[in-house]
C-alpha cells in the first residue's frame, strides 16, 4: 500500500522535474558576444568629433543554444535518499514562494530566494511543492 508520504514526494518530485523543464534556458552557455563600437561612426553623421572619442557602446549577441536536451532529467525520491545516505553532495533548492518554504520543506533544502554558491556539489535538485 502506497503511503500519503510516498505519494507526497512522488507529487513533490513531478512538479521539481517540470519547474526545471519550464526555467530550463534550453541548453545556452549563456555565452554572449560583446563587439566594440568606440571605433566606428554611423555613415552621415559627421560631427567633427574623431571616432575614437566616441563613447563605448557593446552590442551584446546572445548566442544559440549548443544544444538541447530531448527530456528533462528525472530522479526518484528513492534514489534522492539512496544518494543521501550514501554520502554524496547534493544541494537541495525549493523553488517555491518563501512563505510556502518558511511553513515546511526538506530538511536541509535551500530556498530559492537565498543567495546559493553552486559550485562544488555533485548534484543541484529542485523541487516545487
Amino acid at each position: 500500500m502506497i503511503n500519503k508520504k510516498t505519494v507526497t514526494l512522488g507529487i513533490l518530485t513531478v512538479c521539481f522535474f517540470l519547474l526545471f523543464a519550464s526555467c530550463s534556458n534550453g541548453g545556452s552557455t549563456g555565452e554572449i558576444e560583446i563587439t566594440d563600437t568606440a571605433n566606428t561612426q554611423t555613415p552621415g553623421t559627421n560631427t567633427g568629433i574623431p571616432a575614437t572619442e566616441t563613447s563605448l557602446t557593446p552590442a551584446i549577441t546572445e548566442l544559440p543554444p549548443s544544444s538541447y536536451l530531448p527530456e528533462v532529467p528525472r530522479i526518484s525520491i528513492h534514489e534522492v535518499k539512496s544518494k543521501l545516505d550514501a554520502g554524496a553532495n547534493i544541494l537541495i533548492v525549493d523553488s517555491r514562494p518563501i512563505e510556502d518554504y518558511n511553513e515546511s520543506h526538506i530538511i536541509g533544502a535551500v530556498s530559492k530566494t537565498e543567495s546559493i554558491e553552486l559550485e562544488g556539489y555533485e548534484e543541484i535538485i529542485t523541487y516545487c511543492t
